[in-house]
């Protein structure tokens, strides 16, 4: 999963994100045809580690995995 690159020199790297949405997946790469990997839900936080087009990579803070949700779904929180 490791298809992009962590973008420390973002502006956002390392801040905090909150899903949105009532439900979220959480995917293997930036896409709809990657897998998921967990199901986020409302108010789940996550850490942004880079941008993939639409889609951010994100670190999950309660279970540290890593992988990709669409930028729609989430917001900056600090």
């Amino acid at each position: 999963m490791g298809i992009v690159p962590n973008d420390i020199y973002s502006p956002y790297y390392l801040k905090t994100l909150v899903v949105t949405s009532q439900a979220l997946n959480l995917r293997a790469g930036p896409g709809t045809s990657y897998p998921v990997l967990a199901k986020l839900a409302r108010y789940d936080q996550l850490f942004f580690l880079a941008m993939a087009g639409e889609w951010v990579k994100v670190r999950v803070k309660s279970t540290l995995p890593t992988g990709f949700v669409h930028y729609q779904y989430v917001a900056v929180l600090e």
